[in-house]
């Protein structure tokens, strides 16, 4: 089994929960990230499509939520589209008038 060097290591703080090092290199000293970072829930969708057969007043409202911002990005990039394609008329026939009153 290989032993952890402690050559550069300096022991900052210790208490009966955690002990803080400081390194002047990069090694790694450190415990697993499994034990610090949290698990993340990941819903799959073929595989989980049960949790979406209990719909349930809260799970309701989280749709509807969901659906409502949905629905007004699409809102605003179809008015945003709408206002682009005017705009690049309107500048068409401004450079044509130009071009007339030239």
């Amino acid at each position: 089994m290989q032993m952890w060097s402690d050559v550069g290591l300096v022991e900052i703080e210790r208490t009966e929960t955690y002990v803080l090092c400081e390194t002047i290199h990069l090694s790694s000293f450190g415990i697993s990230a499994d034990d610090v970072v949290p698990e993340f829930n990941l819903v799959n969708p073929i595989t989980d499509i049960d949790l979406f057969s209990t719909i349930d007043l809260q799970n309701a409202l989280a749709v509807f939520v969901v659906a409502f911002i949905v629905t007004g990005f699409a809102v605003l990039n179809f008015v945003g589209y709408r206002k682009d394609v005017r705009d690049r008329q309107r500048a068409k026939l401004e450079a044509r008038i130009t071009h007339i009153d030239t």
